[in-house]
């Protein structure tokens, strides 16, 4: 539902629901990044998602705790520095 109700493509929900459907069966953490396209602006952007299973004193589970967090700036300056790391080897490398 609230992908509709965003614009967002429904592969999205399909895909969390299958990380959820996971950590249910596997009783385990996960963590995983996840690429978007806004759908106001047209951007790409970055999350890290993070769902986590929790269990009463009777190891019944009692609900997932789901949470993601916004890493577009993060990845941006992991891939600029790539950018500059090629630029230097190869500067280095064809160098005499």
């Amino acid at each position: 539902d609230y992908c509709r109700y965003t614009g967002r493509d429904t592969a999205i929900a399909d895909r969390r629901r299958a990380v959820f459907n996971q950590v249910v069966n596997s009783k385990k953490q996960l963590e995983w990044e996840e690429t978007v396209t806004n759908s106001l602006t047209g951007k790409i952007e970055h999350h890290l998602r993070r769902m986590t299973p929790i269990y009463n004193e009777k190891d019944e589970l009692t609900l997932v705790l789901g949470w993601g967090m916004d890493i577009t700036d993060r990845k941006e300056i992991e891939r600029r520095i790539q950018l500059n790391e090629k630029k230097y080897r190869d500067i280095f490398n064809y160098s005499q």
